[in-house]
């Protein structure tokens, strides 16, 4: 689904692309977006390099993020000395929607099936819940971003439009993110947009 040959935007950029940092200051400091970094090794090369990942994604104050899920790039790291491996970082994390009030889990897709499925299930959940008391907000918990993306981000509809996104800024040589569903109408004809919202 993802093109390997696009680069992620360098690091010190992720919160640049796409980001409202004038809205961060509406919500509590614990749902706004956080990245950490993970170390990572290339099995190819044996190169160590260290890869931005997401621990909670606001998708109000940063759209390109939804982008990243949806194209299938984020939480994916090329190996920057051989370029010649692409790791897919294992990594739980929370996505908020204010606009529905909602905060999913995406924990691993083989957590479900490895783990006990309905039982692990519901003692995620639990958890979340536990976590997020304080806040008005439903929660729910996905094994994957395959079934993020199509339980709450708009199935195969949303991702087919997310790449035709990705190849206009492939063609105006930006950044990946910098065309979202919010601003698409800006680099679209009306009746080439994507999401036919322009």
């Amino acid at each position: 689904m993802s093109d390997t040959n696009v680069q992620p935007a360098p690091l010190e950029m992720m919160h640049e692309i796409g980001s409202r940092a004038d809205l961060a200051e509406e919500f509590p400091e614990h749902l706004r977006t956080k990245f950490s970094e993970v170390e990572l090794m290339c099995p190819k090369c044996r190169s160590e390099w260290g890869a931005g990942v997401a621990m909670l994604i606001n998708a109000k104050t940063d759209p390109a993020a939804t982008e990243g899920i949806l194209r299938g790039s984020m939480h994916r790291s090329r190996c920057p000395a051989c370029k010649n491996y692409v790791h897919d970082i294992m990594h739980i994390w929370d996505y908020y929607d204010p606009d529905n009030e909602q905060i999913v889990q995406v924990r691993m897709d083989w957590e479900y099936k490895a783990g006990g499925g309905e039982e692990v299930y519901f003692k995620r959940l639990e958890d979340l819940v536990m976590k997020y008391q304080e806040d008005e907000v439903k929660v729910d918990v996905v094994f994957g971003m395959q079934e993020l993306r199509d339980k709450y981000l708009g199935g195969q509809e949303a991702v087919d439009a997310a790449m035709r996104r990705r190849d206009k800024e492939i063609e105006l040589k930006l950044y990946p993110g910098n065309i979202r569903a919010d601003n698409e109408s800006e680099f679209f004809d009306d009746e080439d947009a994507t999401t036919g919202t322009a």
